[in-house]
């Protein structure tokens, strides 16, 4: 049974049935190792990765997951990483487009650029006026991925929460090496408000979503006007 893709823009499930535990749970391991990349704090990082690889995730996540562990090693080791190596992270709250969270200052992971100007996503994010009330002043999270690979996230951004806003995402948005928007990719958009501040779909979180074809369309509209159940 294949992964399906939750509105939180992560794997919903998996054929695995560690990957699903709620007591080893994969999507907060997986965010917890995003955000400890974008504190500098490479040794919690590779260790959350590395229990991740642990819980028997799709074959099609462990190479992703065993290539960021090495980058980890060799970063951790004083090994200078193979240049262009896209390294995973948390973009910072209000980062400019195609900026990871990683940074050549303070010891931080880099991010690989976007090479390729048209591999990007450009979406205006509204809000029902009747959700205002229950997003409150919670981040908002947006997300690319590809309906027909189920897994991590193409691309991430966590952002304040005003509308309407304009967004863009790039390769440099990645989070895993190998795994980024390119053109002529047909990819999911999801704009979550994450009332509990956890970049983790919960239930009662304000969404909207929208199919984007990268590099053909440009800015497009996206209403949250849905509740997570």
């Amino acid at each position: 049974m294949a992964m399906r893709p939750s509105s939180s823009g992560v794997p919903a499930g998996s054929s695995s049935g560690p990957w699903r535990s709620s007591r080893n749970n994969p999507k907060a391991l997986f965010y917890g190792a995003a955000g400890a990349l974008h504190r500098g704090e490479l040794p919690v990082a590779r260790e959350r990765f590395a229990k991740l690889l642990s819980l028997n995730p799709p074959d099609s996540i462990k190479p992703l997951l065993q290539k960021q562990i090495d980058a980890l090693d060799q970063q951790i080791a004083g090994v200078p990483v193979q240049a262009g190596a896209a390294q995973p992270g948390m973009p910072s709250q209000g980062g400019s487009p195609g900026q990871g969270a990683g940074s050549a200052q303070g010891g931080q992971p880099q991010v690989a650029a976007a090479t390729d100007p048209a591999a990007k996503v450009r979406i205006n994010v509204m809000l029902a006026p009747g959700l205002a009330q229950s997003a409150g002043s919670s981040p908002l999270f947006v997300f690319v991925r590809d309906p027909q690979r189920p897994g991590p996230p193409l691309a991430v951004k966590r952002l304040d929460n005003h509308f309407p806003q304009t967004v863009e995402l790039t390769a440099g948005d990645s989070m895993l090496p190998g795994r980024a928007i390119a053109a002529g990719q047909k990819v999911q958009v999801v704009a979550r408000i994450a009332r509990s501040g956890n970049p983790v779909g919960a239930s009662g979180d304000p969404f909207g979503e929208s199919a984007y074809m990268v590099g053909r369309d440009g800015l497009i509209n996206i209403i949250i006007d849905r509740v997570t159940p």
